[in-house]
Order: C-alpha cells, then sequence, then structure tokens
C-alpha cells in the first residue's frame, strides 16, 4: 500500500468522508472498504462498481442497513444481503427488490426489527391480517416457523408452483387461524409445537389430495387414450 493510500485511509478513520477525496480512491476496495465499515452510509459515494461489490456491500449493510439502497440493483435481488440489511434495519426493506420484498422470511425479519417495515413489503403481505396484527413475539414465532417449513426436505416441492411459496401460505393461514382462537398479547413459544403439527399435517394433507389429482388425471388419460 502507498504512502499516500495509507495517510488517506488514516484520515478516514478519523471521520474523513469519501465524497471529500479523489475521484479514483472511490473506487479504491481498500479504501472504500475502510469508509463503509465506519459508516455504512459512506457507500453511497463510492463508484458503481464497488457498489457492486460483494464484500464492500456487506460491511456497509452490516453497519447501516439503510445503505441497501446504495447498492446496485444485482445486489438488492439477493438475500444475503437483503436479510443482514433489514436485520440491521426493518426499513432497509424499501429498498429491496420487488421479489424479495415478496419473500416472507425477509419480511418477517424486517418487521421484526421495525414493525413500521410492513408497509415496504409486496402488497400480499401488507394485507395478510396476522402480519398486520401481530406483536413482536408473534413475528419471532412465525419467523422461526417459515424457517422450519423451508427446510422441511422430506416434501414433494414438484407439486408446488414456486417452491415452498405455497408452503408458507399454508402456514400463514393455519397460524392466523391459531391467533383467532388464542388472544395475540398471550402468544407465546409454547404454542410452536401446536403449530408446527397444525403446519405439517395440512402440508400433509395437501401433498395427499394433490398426489391423488395427479394420479386420477393420469388415470383418465389412460382410459381415453
Amino acid at each position: 500500500m502507498d504512502l499516500e493510500k495509507q495517510n488517506l485511509i488514516k484520515k478516514i478513520n478519523n471521520g474523513l468522508s469519501l465524497k471529500d477525496v479523489p475521484e479514483i480512491y472511490r473506487d479504491d476496495d481498500e479504501v472504500v472498504a475502510a469508509a463503509v465499515i465506519l459508516n455504512g452510509m459512506e457507500l453511497q459515494y463510492a463508484s458503481d462498481r464497488l457498489k457492486d461489490n460483494g464484500d464492500i456491500v456487506f460491511s456497509a449493510v452490516f453497519n447501516n442497513g439503510l445503505a441497501l439502497q446504495f447498492a446496485s440493483e444485482r445486489l438488492r435481488n439477493l438475500d444475503t444481503f437483503v436479510s443482514t440489511a433489514v436485520e440491521n434495519n426493518g426499513l432497509a426493506l424499501e429498498f429491496a427488490s420487488d421479489k424479495l420484498k415478496n419473500d416472507i422470511n425477509i419480511v418477517l425479519n424486517a418487521v421484526n426489527n421495525n414493525p413500521d417495515a410492513l408497509k415496504f413489503a409486496s402488497e400480499k403481505w401488507q394485507k395478510n391480517p396476522v402480519l398486520q396484527n401481530a406483536n413482536k413475539e408473534v413475528i419471532e414465532t412465525l419467523n422461526n416457523l417459515s424457517y422450519e417449513l423451508k427446510n422441511f426436505e422430506y416434501l414433494p416441492l414438484e407439486y408446488f408452483e414456486k417452491e415452498n411459496q405455497e408452503i408458507l401460505d399454508f402456514a400463514m393461514d393455519i397460524v392466523e387461524n391459531v391467533l383467532q382462537n388464542k388472544p395475540t398479547d398471550a402468544f407465546h413459544i409454547v404454542y410452536r409445537k401446536e403449530i408446527y403439527e397444525l403446519v405439517e399435517k395440512t402440508i400433509q394433507d395437501k401433498t395427499k389430495e394433490l398426489e391423488e389429482n395427479a394420479k386420477a388425471k393420469d388415470d383418465l388419460n389412460i382410459e381415453m387414450a
């Protein structure tokens, strides 16, 4: 590292902003990294190349989730960066791609950090009555539930058009039914097992139904052949 760069990084560590450094250094990995580690919002002054650099952007959103707004479109569509951002500041959901605004895990992480983040979710989740009325404890439980569901490896996912999305939709419907029968403020971790069992049964029933429908369709095709 040359002496000029060393001195510049020392100045950044002492509070110098990237906006006040020569433009050539705004495209320097080491200089920009030093800045965003201290203040993620400094990402706005980085070059376009570094706004698309995974290491730089991760450091920025880890420090300040709102720095996501300055990341490249590509990185704002990757859940690693968006998850890190919304866990730091739920309102960073505003700057996620439309695809990730519709990802229930991302939305739950954001709302868990800041309930106001729900207004930046996709219309589908904004209108979801469970998310509209749930308190922090419920959101944490839903977050764990969605994680569990996404790790059910034995499910025949080929039956679902959008991988796990329909499974999560079933889960949300079931959770809503549970909440209708239990006061929201009394909802607690002890109910998780009950919810998991209900979800699993619903998924199994739906899977069986889809398998039977598929078999009936195949049988009909054979008869008509």
